[in-house]
């Protein structure tokens, strides 16, 4: 018997992607997963959308809460799924994904977190960027490179090491996988299984690179000086990016 992957989708004035990503994970799949609805009390049609998918749908939550990990916790709690997923409004997933994670959860024995790869896509739908690797203590400390949409929990993380901080805004997935830190044991596949939009509120976000660092100093999984340097390189990187950018459009 396969193991059940369950995915929480967070939801607040959604209307605009919600369709799509419930059909990418509910109508598209060759394995259709566990889902949990937690929205935010959207003001918009987002419910009106979702209830269109509710035949699919584990358990639908509308309620105020205080940010998207909050929203997170209240799904780890609803689902009871061997493994749990993240995905946002904005997300899609392939077709296969499900299937393709459920194969490498048979064949990678013993691991407790699996990643894969991530397409970040444009508001016009190109291509950005790729994103993804294999979960690497000594990497991964130092930055979030691995493709947190889309990627599972065993569920035994939650009940050993506990839920989201929600007091982060940004972080707190990059915070959760720090305090677990060496004891993660990870899988990974080498595709692309969805596609995250750019202009995220996590995406070459300076404010991203604070929680960051704070997350790194309050797990000790860096010291301040580490903390701070990785602070600097990466946030100069970004502006160097959105300056780029900047040029690149004025020249079109």
């Amino acid at each position: 018997m396969s193991a059940q992957i369950g995915f929480v989708i967070a939801t607040l004035n959604s209307e605009a992607t919600i369709d799509r990503c419930l059909r990418s994970i509910l109508v598209e799949q060759d394995l259709i997963p566990d889902v949990v609805i937690i929205d935010g009390g959207s003001s918009d049609a987002t419910m009106t959308i979702v209830s269109n998918y509710a035949q699919w749908i584990s358990i639908i939550v509308s309620e105020p809460d205080t940010g998207i990990y909050d929203a997170w916790n209240k799904g780890v709690r609803l689902l009871d799924s061997d493994w749990i997923g993240f995905i946002g409004a904005d997300d899609y997933l392939h077709s296969d994904a499900c299937t393709i994670l459920a194969n490498a959860i048979a064949e990678q024995k013993n691991i407790n977190y699996l990643s894969a790869n991530l397409d970040i896509i444009s508001s016009d739908g190109h291509v950005i960027n790729t994103v993804g690797r294999c979960f690497e203590w000594v990497r991964f400390r130092r930055a979030m490179e691995v493709a947190h949409v889309g990627s599972l929990h065993r569920r035994s993380l939650f009940e050993t090491y506990g839920l989201f901080d929600d007091s982060y805004h940004i972080c707190g997935d990059y915070e959760f996988l720090l305090r677990i830190g060496t004891k993660i044991k990870p899988g990974y596949v080498n595709h692309t299984i969805g596609e995250m939009t750019a202009g995220g509120i996590s995406y070459l976000s300076i404010k991203s690179l604070v929680e960051s660092r704070r997350a790194k100093l309050s797990t000790c999984a860096a010291s301040e000086w580490e903390a701070t340097c990785d602070f600097f390189v990466v946030a100069l990187k970004v502006i160097t990016y959105r300056l780029l950018n900047r040029i690149l459009s004025l020249r079109r």
